[in-house]
């Protein structure tokens, strides 16, 4: 599901970003900053930038949403692991630099990192209460 819910307001964004650029982008992002708080020479620096991130959103969901899928159908530990990596990964980028900082609130990402949660706890028990048949 986290892969699902990040190809979504990834696509979300990079469509806000193709209508609107950046300023349309952190209207809609929660409680993040409003437009009217770029400054004007940085305008096309921030519309780079929020667009670079929505696209990573988007591949990352899919990868996420690939690798998962593959789990569930092959039982390959490696899917698993490399998914965690990846979400671990983009949900601590999240919270180092957007939730400690306060430029989103808790509730805004509250989601992704409940399905971060929920996916580990399940996929770690999952990988440790089954005996390994991949050797």
């Amino acid at each position: 599901l986290w892969g699902v819910v990040h190809v979504l307001g990834g696509a979300m964004m990079l469509i806000a970003h193709a209508e609107g650029g950046a300023s349309q982008v952190l209207d809609m992002v929660g409680t993040g900053p409003s437009a009217g708080m770029v400054a004007d020479s940085f305008a096309p620096v921030v519309d780079s930038v929020v667009g670079f991130h929505a696209f990573n959103l988007l591949w990352i969901g899919v990868a996420v949403t690939v690798l998962s899928t593959l789990w569930f159908r092959t039982g390959r530990r490696v899917h698993f692991w490399m998914t965690l990596m990846l979400v671990t990964a983009a949900d601590a980028g999240l919270v180092a630099f957007m939730l400690v900082p306060g430029t989103i609130a808790g509730s805004d990402a509250a989601i992704g990192l409940a399905l971060w949660a929920a996916g580990a706890a399940t996929g770690l028990y999952t990988i440790f209460s089954t005996p390994d048949t991949e050797a």
